[in-house]
This record gives C-alpha cells, sequence and structure tokens, in this order.
C-alpha cells in the first residue's frame, strides 16, 4: 500500500508547498521552512490515506495524483464528498481538534504523492504566518458554500441533473472540450 515516506527537502518546495493556495502566496524562505517540515507518503492506486474512525493530526496535501474523499452512511453506501487533485488538501478538521477522528475514507484513486505537515508544525506557521489563516479560511468558506450548494441540488434537482453537474466538475484539464466520459 504505502510504498515509503522521505523527508521533503527545502528546495523540493516547488513539488509540494507550491501548489496549495494556503502557502503559495508566501515568500521562497517562507516556503522552504514549511516545506522543511513535510513528509510524502507514496500510495498506490487503491491504498487509503486514512479511514473513517482513525485518529490523525496530519494535513495531507496532493502533490501527484489524486484522491477520493468519501463517507459511508450506516447501510453501507458510499457518499462521495469531493475529489482531491494535485495542490487540494485535507486533514484540515484534525488541525483545530486534535481528539477527533476521521469521519471520511480518503483513497488514492491512481498511484498518488501526498506531501504531510503534522498539526503542531501546521499551528505553528499559522501563527508565524497570519495570512496562511486567512486563506485557510476562504478555503474552508468555499467548502463549506460548495457543500450548500450541493445539498440544495440533492433536495431540488434530479439524479440526471446532478449527475452531469457532478461530470462537468470534475472534467480534467487535459481532457480539453471534448472529453470522453465512460
Amino acid at each position: 500500500m504505502t510504498q515509503y515516506t522521505q523527508p521533503h527537502a527545502a528546495g523540493d518546495h516547488s513539488a509540494c508547498i507550491r501548489l496549495v493556495p494556503i502557502f503559495n502566496h508566501l515568500e521562497e524562505s517562507a516556503m522552504d521552512r514549511i516545506a522543511g517540515k513535510a513528509h510524502t507518503k507514496h500510495y498506490q492506486k487503491g491504498a487509503f490515506l486514512f479511514r473513517s474512525q482513525e485518529k490523525d493530526d496530519a494535513l495531507y496535501i496532493v502533490n501527484r495524483g489524486k484522491v477520493r474523499i468519501y463517507r459511508l452512511s450506516d447501510s453501507g453506501k458510499e457518499q462521495l464528498v469531493r475529489i482531491l487533485n494535485p495542490g487540494d488538501f485535507t486533514g484540515e478538521w484534525t488541525l483545530f481538534n486534535p481528539d477527533v477522528v476521521h469521519e471520511e475514507y480518503a483513497e488514492a484513486t491512481r498511484d498518488t504523492s501526498v506531501c504531510m505537515i503534522q498539526q503542531h508544525d501546521v499551528q505553528a506557521f499559522l501563527k508565524e504566518y497570519p495570512a496562511i489563516s486567512l486563506k485557510l479560511l476562504g478555503e474552508m468558506s468555499q467548502r463549506l458554500e460548495r457543500s450548500a450548494r450541493q445539498t440544495a441540488q440533492v433536495a431540488v434537482e434530479s439524479v440526471i441533473t446532478r449527475l452531469v453537474l457532478f461530470l462537468a466538475e470534475n472534467v480534467e484539464p487535459e481532457m480539453g472540450n471534448a472529453p470522453t466520459i465512460t
């Protein structure tokens, strides 16, 4: 499943830290410091970054690949929460709630490389670089808005319309204007 873990070299921040909107606005020296605290994990397709009910204290940043975040209902039915692409992150909930467990599953849908930064390191960077907090709040606000829109769509849109909207939102840029969906 997980192939190996390695610390990020400070000069290698462009591979991960520069992808993330909450960090990439910082000066080079600040991104180097953050990259110095990151560790990289590689996951094969189908491997889990984390599972529901697991305790964790890290921010996960997708460097390469794709990650599917989903929940399971009591009846075992999957509910897709979001799909993470390079530059996207998850695990922010555990940064501010140290004793909580994940309520979602995070599964690599292709071979994936993820940078991880521990809770105490992220919290120190939030204090040192308040602009990160503002960017994080902005990202969380956008997620909340998407969630509210999705809830409204479930309540009023047909399944076909919701499916079309989902597919349109998840077309990969390299597919151009004529994507093929199987």
